[in-house]
C-alpha cells in the first residue's frame, strides 16, 4: 500500500485527474500551464524567476517519487512537467492572448518534437531531473523565441 505522502506526490505530478483520465495529457498539462502562467506574469520578475526556480525544482522532486512509486520513466500521465515548461515559455511576457497562444504553440511544438538538445536531455538525463528537464528546455526555447518576436516585431 502506498503512504500518503507517495500519493500526494503522484496527484502533484498528475494534477490530479488531469494527467490520468483526460486524452492527450500533455495538452491539458499545458493549458493548466497557461493558467498558473496567468497569475505568474502578474508578478514582479523576481518574483516570476523564484516562483519558477521552485516550480522546476517540486515537479523534479514530485515527477522522481512517480517514476520510483511506479517503475516508469517520464509516464504521460505526469504533466507537472508541461506546467513548468510553459510557465518558462511565458515568463515576462505582457499578458496578452496573442502571446500566450504563441506562446503555447511553441512550446507544444518543441516539447512533441524535441530537436537537439531536447532530445539528448529527453534520452540521457534519468529520473526525475530527466522528466522534467526535456520540456524546461522546451520552454526555454519558446522563451527565446518569443523574447525575439517581443523585441523585434511586436504583435
Amino acid at each position: 500500500m502506498k503512504s500518503n505522502f507517495v500519493s500526494c506526490c503522484q496527484s502533484i505530478a498528475t494534477l490530479g485527474p488531469i494527467g490520468k483520465r483526460l486524452p492527450a495529457p500533455g495538452t491539458f498539462g499545458s493549458l493548466a500551464g497557461l493558467v498558473v502562467a496567468a497569475g505568474l506574469v502578474q508578478l514582479p520578475l523576481l518574483a516570476q524567476m523564484f516562483f519558477l526556480l521552485a516550480l522546476i525544482f517540486g515537479a523534479i522532486f514530485v515527477s522522481q517519487v512517480h517514476a520510483t512509486a511506479t517503475q516508469t520513466h517520464d509516464h504521460q500521465s505526469v504533466i507537472i512537467d508541461e506546467v513548468a515548461g510553459q510557465c518558462l515559455a511565458l515568463m515576462a511576457m505582457p499578458f496578452e492572448w496573442k502571446y500566450f497562444a504563441l506562446g503555447f504553440l511553441l512550446f507544444r511544438f518543441f516539447d512533441i518534437l524535441k530537436p537537439w538538445p531536447i532530445s539528448w536531455m529527453d534520452r540521457n538525463i534519468k529520473g526525475g531531473a530527466g522528466i522534467v528537464l526535456d520540456d524546461v528546455a522546451a520552454g526555454l526555447v519558446a522563451q527565446i523565441i518569443l523574447q525575439i518576436i517581443l523585441q523585434r516585431f511586436p504583435l
